[in-house]
């Protein structure tokens, strides 16, 4: 069942900003921050926002502190998909 938007982008760039408590966010491996939101990634797929996480590229995380409002924020960019590709 597609979900509430009139179209699914092939393509989008995802841009993650990680917010922690402690100085210690600052030294989360790029790799498993991105591995830790394949969940958001599924659900902005069945939300029907992108095709698929086949045509996800991900931009490199931003690692901040922030102990009053510790967070993780998602940028999605629609972009147009590389030609011969999906």
């Amino acid at each position: 069942m597609p979900g509430p938007f009139p179209y699914r982008w092939p393509s989008a760039s995802i841009l993650v900003r990680w917010y922690g408590k402690t100085a210690q966010c600052l030294r989360l491996d790029a790799d498993n921050i991105i591995g830790s939101l394949k969940g958001a990634v599924d659900g902005l797929a069945d939300a029907g926002l992108i095709a698929d996480d086949r045509g996800v590229t991900w931009l490199p995380p931003v690692r901040a502190v922030d102990k009053a409002n510790p967070r993780v924020e998602l940028v999605i960019i629609k972009t147009e998909p590389e030609k011969g590709t999906l």
